[in-house]
């Protein structure tokens, strides 16, 4: 599992999340059919997609989860994939850029479990 993926798990399950990871698009998939999250975080850079093809994937299956949106891109391009996600129907959507520390990544998962 990628160091950043591990980072983002280990966070989550210390909040007592119930965590799945997938490291590519259609693992991704597969997992949320099985699993149905409130909440989905999602890196914009993964092998074999991306998370903007996930984000359409999601509204697509009419996903009542949550976003998180995390990207090392620069800042225009994660307000972009938010307004994107928020304009097809995610209900809540954060974003944040990489490098991410414990705090703000708590308190983005902490905000959008509430």
């Amino acid at each position: 599992m990628p160091v950043f993926s591990a980072y983002v798990r280990d966070v989550a399950v210390g909040l007592d999340f119930d965590v799945r990871v997938a490291r590519h698009a259609e693992d991704f998939r597969a997992l949320h059919r099985d699993f149905l999250p409130d909440v989905v975080s999602l890196d914009m850079v993964m092998p074999e997609g991306d998370g903007l093809q996930l984000l359409n994937w999601l509204c697509d299956q009419e996903s009542r989860a949550c976003v998180l949106i995390l990207s090392g891109y620069g800042s225009s391009f994660i307000d972009a994939a938010k307004r994107l996600a928020q304009a097809k129907g995610h209900r809540r959507v954060e974003a944040l850029r990489k490098p991410i520390d414990v705090p703000a990544l708590q308190s983005a998962l902490m905000s959008l479990a509430a």
